[in-house]
């Protein structure tokens, strides 16, 4: 052993190195996260400090291993996805409740595409730019306001909304829908359950 490495022991039976080896692959494990063979994730670690950095930290009785969990965890959760656009929590509601509404008793499949379509035409210069002023917007919404303000979102409706918020089921252009056929003006996109999902004129 390494004469420089073997110089500082922890109860005198086992090498400071080892000791901080298994310390973090412990952190590592506590948080989720899978180390395999190859892989360097706790090494990683302590070639990142000043091995005098480590000794002293210890021997000061302070705690190396709380900082590497705090790094473990930050490094095994998931990145979490931007929304295409952002929502108090009271927009977020109001969203929520008109997919519900309008699509409540459809799939998850058209009540993500219904809540897309709410989000395109906030994102569309054609029409207003917040989630209120769209679903409040004269003759565009039927079940504005008696049905929207007088449901509660399913778990699903609520889910299908964040997937809609987070990546575009459908293209950004398809900015209208309605129940049983296609409107006699858009430009036909798709028909999921009852729904029918339309390009605005010219936009294709």
């Amino acid at each position: 052993m390494d004469k420089e490495k073997k110089k500082t022991w922890i109860g005198g039976t086992r090498p400071l190195k080892w000791t901080f080896r298994c310390a973090v692959a412990g952190v590592a494990l506590s948080a989720g996260v899978m180390l395999l063979p190859g892989q360097a994730m706790a090494s990683d670690y302590w070639e990142e400090l000043e091995w005098s950095q480590m000794e002293t930290e210890l021997m000061e009785g302070n705690s190396v291993e709380w900082h590497l969990e705090e790094e473990a965890v930050e490094a095994a959760a998931p990145a979490v996805p931007r929304w295409r656009i952002q929502l108090t929590s009271e927009q977020l509601d109001l969203l929520e409740r008109c997919v519900m509404a309008e699509g409540g008793g459809e799939s998850y499949e058209c009540q993500r595409a219904i809540a897309c379509v709410i989000v395109n035409r906030v994102l569309s210069d054609i029409f207003p730019d917040t989630v209120e002023d769209v679903i409040k917007q004269e003759g565009q919404f039927s079940t504005w306001p008696e049905q929207i303000e007088s449901v509660t979102a399913s778990n699903e409706v609520k889910q299908a909304v964040r997937e809609a918020l987070t990546a575009a089921a459908i293209p950004e252009d398809v900015l209208f829908f309605r129940a049983n056929y296609y409107h006699s003006w858009g430009e036909d996109y798709c028909v999921i359950d009852n729904t029918y999902f339309s390009l605005y004129p010219g936009m294709n």
